[in-house]
C-alpha cells in the first residue's frame, strides 16, 4: 500500500458525485440482527446470501459465518471481535493479494469501526470512528478512501503509474460487502473512471 497520495480527496469526490445512483445515502438499518441461519447455509450461491443479509435479521455469529462464505480472500485477517461484523471489504489484485476489513463493533450506545489487514501490526485511522447510526454507502467508502493511510483508488492510480500498460487494471481492486449493494459498482464504475484518466 503506498503511503503517498496518487490521488486527492476531491478527485474521490467528484467520483462519488459522478455516480450516479440513490444508493450512496442510503444505510442499512443495522449490521446486528437475529435470524436462524440453518436456513441460510441451505442456500449456496453467493448472490442469495447477500440478500438474505440485507433483508433479514442476523446475530453477530451468523452474520460472521455468513460472511466466511463470501468473502474469500483476506483469510489471514485477524478475527473479529465478540460484538463485531465486517461491513466492507476491499483486496488488491498484488503478489501479496492485500485484503483490507472494515468492521463495526456494537458498543452499549455506539457502532465503532476500524479497518484492520492481514499486516497485524499495522494501524490504519478511519475518518470516522463512531457513529450512532449504520453508515451510508458514500461514508463506507470514506472509511477507505480517506483512512491514513488511504486505501483504494489511491492504490489502482499507484499502480496505473508503475505497473505495465497490459496490467489488468480494472480487476486490480476487488469490492465486497454484504451490506452494499453499491459499494462494489462503485469500485468498477471509479476504477474505469482513473483508467481513463491517468493512462
Amino acid at each position: 500500500m503506498p503511503n503517498n497520495r496518487f490521488i486527492n480527496f476531491h478527485q474521490v469526490k467528484d467520483l462519488l458525485d459522478n455516480y450516479e445512483t440513490i444508493e450512496l445515502d442510503r444505510a442499512p438499518k443495522s449490521y446486528f440482527y437475529a435470524i436462524d441461519v440453518e436456513q441460510i447455509k441451505e442456500r449456496s450461491k453467493k448472490s442469495d446470501i447477500k440478500k438474505i443479509i440485507n433483508t433479514d435479521e442476523l446475530t453477530k455469529k451468523e452474520v460472521d459465518e455468513l460472511a466466511s462464505l463470501l468473502f474469500m480472500e483476506g483469510s489471514d485477517l485477524p478475527k473479529l471481535k465478540d460484538d463485531e461484523v465486517e461491513i466492507a471489504r476491499l483486496s488488491f489484485d498484488t503478489t501479496i493479494g492485500n485484503a483490507y476489513s472494515l468492521r463495526a463493533e456494537w458498543l452499549a450506545d455506539d457502532i465503532a469501526y476500524r479497518i484492520v489487514t492481514e499486516a497485524t501490526d499495522f494501524e490504519i485511522s478511519v475518518p470516522i470512528k463512531l457513529s450512532k447510526q449504520p453508515l451510508t454507502l458514500r461514508q463506507t467508502i470514506l472509511q477507505f478512501e480517506q483512512a491514513e493511510p488511504p486505501i483504494g483508488l489511491n492504490d489502482l492510480a499507484y499502480a496505473i503509474k508503475h505497473e505495465d500498460a497490459d496490467f489488468d487494471f480494472e480487476n486490480y481492486i476487488k469490492a465486497e460487502s454484504a451490506f452494499y449493494s453499491g459499494f462494489v459498482q462503485f469500485y468498477r464504475f471509479a476504477s474505469k473512471q482513473l483508467i481513463k484518466k491517468f493512462k
